[in-house]
């Protein structure tokens, strides 16, 4: 009976792990999308992430700590300070960071599900 718990424990973590890496690497395209070409202010971070995460303007500023009319006018003139570019690359990162933590408590109730 244990045999058969750690062969499906091994099987679910293997497919699991074989997911999770999958959607890192969803995760690192969505976020390496947001952040590609940061250094070239024609490539709009901020257009670029607010579409990338369906998001507005205003919610992006709130999320960030901006208000809506400084996101507005950096984007519409594509002068994004360094502070501002830095703010949304934290946000996304902090975003990543949670789906994963999300992730692993999807995982530890699974494996506590099988263990009983």
């Amino acid at each position: 009976m244990q045999d058969k718990k750690t062969k499906a424990t091994r099987l679910d973590s293997k497919m699991f792990r074989s997911a999770q890496h999958d959607k890192e690497s969803a995760e690192h395209d969505l976020v390496d999308k947001a952040q590609d070409k940061t250094d070239k202010k024609s490539d709009n971070l901020i257009k670029k992430t607010c579409k990338e995460l369906g998001l507005t303007y205003r919610e992006l500023g709130e999320k960030i700590g901006y208000s809506e009319s400084a996101i507005n006018n950096a984007s519409r003139q594509e002068n994004i300070s360094e502070p501002l570019t830095r703010a949304i690359e934290l946000y996304l990162e902090n975003t990543r960071l949670k789906e994963q933590l999300q992730d692993f408590y999807t995982l530890k109730a699974i494996l506590a599900k099988q263990h009983f």
